[in-house]
């Protein structure tokens, strides 16, 4: 039996005949399809935009239920083309055929511009209650930028929808540096391109092509050299000294969120005497 609208009256026929078989039949003024038996009786009548239907027989009360969609990309071309079942995707924003595509079960969006949104929607008929699953992926993340992707429904336009969203903030850039470079009064510029910066005497850093140094020349001073900055990080040195201070210690580590001498965080190794 066809889908009608919800709790819509119609007349139906009584039980048919399992093994019938049905001819449809389109017609215009109106635009519709009527469908007869294999005896070519009338048995109904689906009038195209409306939400209701003709059927022979006593009158009874249906409630509308909506078709499922899905699309599990499984073709190749440009632009999105028709689901796998119920309908057809259209391109809105600045998503067109150059920048979309489908393939190896997979609908791409290549966004090429920022400030921009790149939309494929499908017209659901006002679908009132759904279950929507899909699994969304952003294979590069924008330079200084956030880049969101994510599920649309109600969508009317722009400005009037809902969206489950992914967003991928631009992570702070990573600082690797391997000092294959000789360089005095400095450290100069790191591996991944950032410029350290030093405290204190210039003359008292240097890199050897292998390590970057600090060179203590006196007690109770402290020398520093750092670059960037991130909320969050991830880091991995190697500290090692020439020498132990005659009886004191020396220290050396990592430090984050530096403002100043007195505010820091420090995660501090110390050389003893014993050199324990």
């Amino acid at each position: 039996m066809k889908t009608v609208a919800n709790y819509t009256t119609t007349t139906v026929l009584p039980t048919p005949d399992p093994n019938m078989s049905f001819v449809e039949t389109r017609y215009t003024n109106p635009d519709r399809t009527e469908v007869t038996d294999g005896s070519s009786n009338w048995l109904a009548t689906f009038t195209d935009g409306s939400r209701s239907v003709v059927m022979k027989g006593p009158t009874r009360v249906f409630m509308e239920h909506d078709m499922p969609l899905w699309d599990d990309f499984d073709r190749v071309r440009t632009g999105w083309g028709v689901l796998t079942r119920n309908g057809s995707w259209s391109l809105s924003g600045s998503a067109d055929s150059s920048n979309s595509a489908v393939n190896s079960g997979v609908g791409t969006m290549t966004a090429t511009a920022t400030g921009t949104s790149y939309r494929a929607t499908v017209i659901t008929h006002a679908i009132q209650d759904a279950d929507v699953r899909a699994c969304v992926q952003i294979d590069t993340q924008a330079t200084g930028a956030t880049t969101t992707a994510g599920l649309i429904t109600g969508y009317q336009d722009t400005s009037n929808h809902y969206i489950a969203r992914v967003d991928l903030q631009a992570p702070d850039a990573a600082v690797t540096d391997d000092f294959s470079r000789n360089t005095t009064d400095g450290w100069g510029t790191a591996t991944s391109g950032q410029s350290w910066t030093i405290t204190g005497t210039a003359g008292d850093y240097s890199t050897t092509g292998t390590v970057g140094q600090h060179t203590l020349t006196a007690l109770n001073v402290s020398k520093r050299s750092y670059t960037g900055s991130g909320t969050d990080f991830d880091c991995m040195v190697k500290i090692s000294t020439s020498d132990i201070a005659a009886g004191g210690s020396l220290n050396g580590g990592i430090i984050g969120r530096y403002i100043d001498t007195n505010n820091h965080y420090i995660f501090r190794i110390r050389f003893g005497t014993t050199q324990a």
